[in-house]
C-alpha cells in the first residue's frame, strides 16, 4: 500500500508541474499579447486581476481535476469565476487562452469554480 501511495504521489508531482509548466507558458504568453492592451480588472479590494490570473487557475483547476483524484487534493482559488459569467468577452478570452494550453477546455469549464 505505501508503494502505491508512493506512485500516485510521483503520478500527482508530474501532473502538478506539468500544469505549472503550461500556466507559466500561459502567463508569458498573455504578458507579451496583452501588455499593450490593459487586461486588467480590478476586484472589489483595489487589487488587479488580469486574464493571466484568470487562465493560469482555470488551466490548473483542469489539470488536477482531470488527472488528480478528488480525495487527494483540494484546491482554494484565489480569483471568482463569477467576473467571467458577467463578462461574456473576458471569458472568451480566457477560454482562448487555456484552449492554447489544454484544447479540451470549454468556457463552461474554464469559468468553474475550483
Amino acid at each position: 500500500a505505501a508503494a502505491d501511495n508512493m506512485l500516485a504521489d510521483r503520478a500527482l508531482l508530474s501532473v502538478a508541474l506539468h500544469a505549472v509548466s503550461c500556466a507559466s507558458r500561459l502567463s508569458r504568453g498573455v504578458r507579451h499579447e496583452f501588455a499593450s492592451k490593459g487586461g486588467v480588472l480590478t476586484k472589489s479590494d483595489t487589487s488587479p486581476v488580469t486574464v493571466a490570473d484568470f487562465g493560469v487557475q482555470a488551466l490548473v483547476t483542469l489539470f488536477l481535476r482531470e488527472h488528480a483524484p478528488a480525495d487527494r487534493f483540494r484546491l482554494v482559488a484565489e480569483e471568482e469565476a463569477d467576473a467571467l459569467a458577467r463578462d461574456p468577452e473576458l471569458l472568451q478570452t480566457v477560454t482562448g487562452l487555456v484552449n492554447q494550453h489544454y484544447p479540451r477546455a470549454s468556457a463552461a469549464a474554464a469559468a468553474a469554480p475550483p
